[in-house]
């Protein structure tokens, strides 16, 4: 099953503060690292090809080891990353399915075993702001070239 799913428009002039603030967020303690690896994987499960190209090569340039970003679809099974990292993954994942509370409350305690509350707070803002963000250019087609990028649900 492909994770993407059709959401109604947004009201851009709300997110626009929240996109501000997140870009702010990594010089507050946040792996800068762990939030390129998000942007990636949320250009995956949302289905754009342009937006997982560019986000990869802003990962690359930021430091991430090439093979990270290619495993990146098989986190949960990688051993490249780490118990912090596949939490925030799976909590990012639950976000963006827009899966039911209790799948996303599970997702988030698994995270406060690894990060303060202040650090969740942050994380959340980051999430919000990555998974909110208009796309410009709306979701890939299955079938497309790009397609295997797209991360399928292993529930």
């Amino acid at each position: 099953m492909e994770i993407r799913s059709e959401r109604p428009p947004r009201p851009t002039e709300l997110l626009e503060p929240v996109i501000e603030i997140s870009s702010r967020i990594t010089g507050h303690g946040l792996d800068a690292s762990l939030l390129a690896l998000v942007r990636v994987q949320a250009a995956a499960l949302g289905g754009c090809a342009a937006c997982r190209r560019t986000h990869g090569a802003a990962a690359r340039q930021s430091g991430v080891d090439e093979m990270r970003i290619e495993r990146l679809p098989d986190w949960r099974d990688a051993r490249l990353f780490s118990g912090k990292e596949r939490a925030v993954l799976a909590w990012s994942e639950a976000v963006h399915r827009g899966d039911d509370a209790g799948a996303i409350e599970a997702a988030v305690r698994e995270v406060s075993r690894h990060y303060s509350a202040e650090e969740q707070l942050l994380l959340g803002i980051a999430l919000l702001a990555i998974h909110e963000a208009a796309c410009p250019h709306g979701p890939a087609r299955a079938g497309e070239a790009d397609r295997d990028m797209v991360l399928a649900d292993k529930g």
